[in-house]
């Protein structure tokens, strides 16, 4: 990659998790925020929320493997 000057850009957060991996491994506050996991503990993003990877918490978004389950990069790039 190569630095683009100018092209940052700042996005108010509360939290910001950067995850990878191959198996979810959802975190114990999960519960405590309202945030679902199915059976292979991969986090529930349900369709038909207001925005796109929004879990069952409107507040948290999740994607990838830990929505999907394992898969290629080529995928998640996409």
């Amino acid at each position: 990659p190569q630095v683009v000057e100018g092209s940052e850009e700042i996005l108010p957060a509360d939290a910001v998790l950067v995850a990878f991996g191959f198996r979810p491994s959802p975190a114990p506050w999960f519960k405590d925020f309202g945030i679902e996991v199915n059976n292979w503990d991969g986090v529930v993003a349900p369709e038909g929320q207001e925005f796109k990877h929004q879990t069952t918490n409107p507040k948290v978004f999740a994607g990838g493997d830990m929505v999907r389950g394992s898969d290629l990069v080529v995928t998640a790039i996409y």
